[in-house]
C-alpha cells in the first residue's frame, strides 16, 4: 500500500438493495485489503443522464445509499454527488446535509475545444460553484477529477452503438 489517502468511486449496480450491494462491495475492499480515505457512492442509473421531471429510473435513493455506506464503512467520509458533470448533479441534487461532502467532476472541453471555448468554460466555474453553493448549502464541496478531456459521457451511447440500434452499423 502506498500509505496515500484512497478515495473509492463506488457505483452500486441498482439491481438490488442498497444494503445489499454495499455489503458485496465492502466485502470486496476487504478482500483486497483495501481500506479507503473517503467514498463517493452512486448508482449506474446516475452515470446517465435523464432530464429535470423524467421518472427517476429504479434504484436506491441518495438516502438509502448514504445510510449503506455509513453502515458497512463506519467512520468514512461518505461523498455523494455525480462522478460525472455539473449539469448533471444540477438535475440529480442529493438532499442537503446528507452526505459529508458532495463532488461532481470537471472538463473544460465541453462543447469546443478550441482555446476561446476551453477559456469560456473556465470563467463559468464561479457561476457553478455559486449555483452548486446554492442548493449543498455548507456540505463541503469536493470537484474532482479534472480532466481535460471528458472521463465519460453521461449524454448517451456512442456514435457507434446508436448506428447498430437503428441498424446502420
Amino acid at each position: 500500500m502506498t500509505g496515500l489517502p484512497i478515495t473509492v468511486e463506488l457505483v452500486l449496480p441498482a439491481r438490488a438493495s442498497a444494503d445489499n450491494e454495499m455489503a458485496q462491495a465492502a466485502q470486496a475492499l476487504q478482500t483486497a485489503g483495501l481500506m479507503p480515505h473517503t467514498l463517493v457512492v452512486t448508482q449506474a442509473h446516475d452515470l446517465k443522464s435523464w432530464q429535470p421531471g423524467a421518472t427517476r429510473p429504479e434504484g436506491p435513493s441518495f438516502e438509502e445509499m448514504a445510510k449503506a455506506a455509513r453502515h458497512f464503512f463506519p467512520g468514512l467520509e461518505i461523498g455523494g454527488g455525480m462522478l460525472s458533470f455539473f449539469t448533471e448533479l444540477n438535475r440529480k441534487r442529493p438532499p442537503r446535509n446528507l452526505f459529508d461532502f458532495v463532488t461532481h467532476s470537471f472538463c473544460p472541453i465541453v462543447h469546443d475545444a478550441g482555446d476561446a471555448a476551453v477559456m469560456e468554460t473556465l470563467e463559468a466555474l464561479p457561476d457553478i460553484f455559486a449555483t452548486a453553493r446554492s442548493f449543498i448549502g455548507d456540505t463541503p464541496y469536493d470537484l474532482g477529477p479534472t480532466t481535460i478531456a471528458a472521463r465519460m459521457t453521461p449524454m448517451g451511447q456512442t456514435l457507434s452503438q446508436i448506428l447498430a440500434i437503428d441498424g446502420y452499423a
